[in-house]
C-alpha cells in the first residue's frame, strides 16, 4: 500500500529569532537532517550482522542574513556564552496539511559565527552563523 506524502514547501516572508534576536533579513536558512545512526551486531557466525537504528542526531543549521552591527553583536554574546539557546523559525504558510502548523523551534547552541567579507559591489554585506541542533519541536 502506498502513501502520498504532501510536499512542503516553505512559503516567502518566513520569520527568524536567534537567541531572542531577530534575524532581520534572512537571506539562506539550510534544511535540518534528522539521522539514526546505525548499530551494527555481530552474531556468533561470522558471516551474520544485525543492523538496528541506534540514537538519534540532528545535523547543523546554516543561516546567511544581511549584516546588521547591533544583531552580530547579540549573535557573538550567545555564541561566547556557550549556553543551549533556541532558534525558532516562523513561516506565513503551514509546514503541515492538518493542522495548521508554522513554527519550528530548535534548541541547541552556536558554534560559528562569520564576519562579512568585504565585496567590490553594491551587494549588502551578509554573515553567516551556523546553529547546532539538539532538539527539534514543531507546533
Amino acid at each position: 500500500m502506498s502513501v502520498t506524502i504532501p510536499e512542503i514547501t516553505i512559503p516567502q516572508g518566513t520569520t527568524l529569532t536567534c537567541a531572542a534576536v531577530s534575524i532581520t533579513h534572512p537571506t539562506s536558512i539550510s534544511g535540518l537532517d534528522q539521522s539514526l545512526a546505525a548499530v551494527s551486531i555481530q552474531s556468533v557466525t561470522a558471516t551474520t550482522e544485525l543492523r538496528v537504528p541506534g540514537r538519534k542526531t540532528f545535523g547543523d543549521i546554516t543561516v546567511t542574513a544581511n549584516y546588521f552591527e547591533a544583531q552580530f553583536t547579540s549573535l557573538q554574546t550567545a555564541l561566547n556564552a556557550r549556553a543551549q539557546t533556541t532558534l525558532v523559525l516562523v513561516t506565513s504558510g503551514s509546514l503541515a496539511t492538518t493542522p495548521n502548523v508554522t513554527t519550528a523551534t530548535f534548541d541547541g547552541y552556536l558554534t560559528k559565527l562569520t564576519t562579512p567579507s568585504v565585496a567590490d559591489n553594491s551587494d549588502p554585506l551578509t554573515c553567516e552563523f551556523t546553529f547546532m541542533v539538539v532538539g527539534i519541536t514543531i507546533a
